[in-house]
């Protein structure tokens, strides 16, 4: 499970579905404001970046772009990439511009730190 912030409303992660509530309401989410990330993995790690989120599982990264409007579940979801990932929400961190995570790379079995600036 992972939690963040964006454009005043509480973003859970869980599974593979991102739950949106209410502006300014963290404990208020409706059932229509769910967005289901069409990955077989779980998501590990969710980060909000201007009026984006970057969504992580431990392999894949995907942007989402939310809806103004009640309903930030009508948004865009893009597939930024099919083998970069995130191990966990305790590794992906906010710092000045950019965002710093830690993906697990295979062939090196170790974490590789990679970063992207806003």
């Amino acid at each position: 499970v992972a939690i963040d912030e964006i454009q005043g409303r509480m973003i859970f992660v869980s599974g593979n579905s991102i739950y949106f509530s209410d502006p300014f309401r963290p404990n208020a989410i409706m059932s229509q404001n769910v967005v289901r990330i069409p990955t077989e993995n779980k998501l590990t790690a969710v980060k909000a970046i201007k009026d984006r989120l970057l969504v992580f599982t431990d392999r894949e990264t995907f942007i989402y772009s939310p809806s103004n409007g009640t309903l930030a579940s009508q948004g865009r979801l893009i597939r930024s990439s099919d083998s970069v990932g995130c191990i966990s929400p305790n590794t992906v961190i906010r710092a000045e511009d950019r965002l710093f995570w830690v993906q697990r790379m295979e062939s090196l079995q170790q974490p590789v730190v990679l970063a992207l600036r806003r």
